[in-house]
């Protein structure tokens, strides 16, 4: 099985994992030397993504800079005043 992803360049192959155990090794070099993604899957569906370390690297500063937008928006809400929670919290 072949998913594509979303910009449809790069497309990833789906593995059991008897497949992926028994190939382990191949499928290290495919991802590292060949850029490839590989799906792991049980029952047909997709359970893991075996990748590379450079695009984990970059999906990691992604979650990051999505962590920080998302920070940068909670902090320009309103909140409930200092004193309020204190006194909810019996502090």
């Amino acid at each position: 099985m072949v998913y594509m992803t979303y910009t449809g360049v790069q497309a990833m192959t789906m593995v059991s994992v008897t497949q992926a155990r028994s190939g382990f090794a191949d499928l290290v070099n495919q991802v590292a030397y060949g850029g490839a993604r590989i799906v792991i899957g049980r029952k047909g569906k997709g359970r893991a993504v075996l990748v590379s370390l450079d695009d984990a690297e970059i999906l990691e500063e992604i979650e990051k800079k999505a962590d920080l937008a998302l920070l940068r928006k909670r902090m320009k809400e309103p909140g409930e005043p200092w004193e309020k929670v204190k006194l909810e919290l019996g502090l």
